[in-house]
């Protein structure tokens, strides 16, 4: 057989073989890639709204910690429409149905005022009368710990 003929046979057996066998495996890397960069994006946006979410509640944080104002009059009532944005952002960065639940849930305890429906918050005011007997010196504390339970949420992926 001549030599020619035999090199364009290799060539033709090779590009049939070969052909199916590349695309193959480009097809498989393009689909990998894709995803990583889907699973980029989505810990990209997740951080940037942790990052957002933190800093709404950061104030608000520091001066329950730091100061004596009223916890309600002073400080969260004045920021719950920054805190109601904030959550709703964040919201839509959490991915995983089950940690999403769980984050409505904490918030809804958080803000949630069962004695007083209309005021939410009120029931971490310092020196308002309120109706569930309830002292005082208990609902800084209190706020401060739904504050740092929402929080914890921007630590879980």
């Amino acid at each position: 057989m001549d030599s020619g003929i035999v090199g364009v046979l290799g060539t033709v057996l090779g590009v049939l073989l070969g052909g199916p066998v590349t695309y193959y495996y480009a097809k498989v890397l393009v689909q990998t890639t894709h995803r990583n960069a889907i699973e980029l994006l989505r810990q990209q946006d997740f951080s940037n709204s942790c990052f957002f979410f933190i800093n709404a509640f950061m104030d608000e944080l520091n001066l329950l910690e730091l100061t004596s104002k009223d916890a309600y009059v002073d400080i969260l009532r004045p920021a719950f429409p920054k805190h109601k944005t904030a959550v709703y952002i964040f919201r839509q960065a959490i991915h995983d149905e089950a940690k999403r639940i769980a984050f409505d849930k904490t918030w809804e305890e958080y803000y949630k005022n069962e004695n007083q429906p209309i005021s939410p918050l009120r029931q971490y005011s310092t020196q308002l009368p309120q109706s569930d007997g309830m002292p005082h010196e208990k609902r800084r504390p209190l706020a401060i710990a739904g504050i740092k339970a929402l929080l914890k949420f921007t630590e879980e992926k």
